[in-house]
């Protein structure tokens, strides 16, 4: 079986997003990896991207989605990863999904060092409950999620 091995992320403030990477999502530190691509020094204008709000709503993270509406599908299985796949007139990556056991210290993380962060909602999801946050760093979506069991009583 194939797995995913990693992801190659682009971003308008990279040694904030280290700080998030390491402090935050808590991943290992790594290692610093030589320049290639475009040539900085090149004059090319480069994109900026505006600053989120530092209170962002889920219907700012779905605004961000671009998606037309119509199903979508999973593929790949918890031991592959997987990959979340919606139709969308605008081809896009919009978020990477991180899971966690701790999502509210996560949360209180971002918050703490003035991330743009959604609030944690608790949303039923195949047969569970998926507790999560979508954060904004340096131009990138995350989302910080639990997989949780029904409660007996549901």
């Amino acid at each position: 079986m194939n797995r995913i091995q990693h992801i190659k992320v682009v971003s308008n403030d990279p040694e904030r997003m280290r700080f998030f990477l390491r402090e935050i999502a808590d991943l290992p530190e790594g290692f610093d990896i030589p320049s290639y691509g475009a040539d900085p020094t090149d004059g090319a204008p480069r994109p900026v991207v505006a600053t989120p709000k530092k209170d962002l709503s889920w219907e700012d993270i779905g605004s961000t989605r671009r998606m037309t509406g119509e199903p979508g599908f999973i593929a790949g299985s918890v031991e592959s990863r997987q990959i979340q796949v919606f139709p969308s007139d605008q081809p896009d990556i919009w978020a990477i999904a991180i899971g966690t056991r701790d999502v509210e210290g996560t949360h209180a993380k971002c918050l703490a060092n003035d991330f743009p962060t959604t609030p944690i909602v608790a949303t039923p999801f195949n047969g569970g409950i998926i507790r999560a946050f979508f954060v904004i760093v340096g131009g990138i979506t995350f989302e910080f999620l639990r997989v949780e069991p029904l409660p007996e009583n549901s």
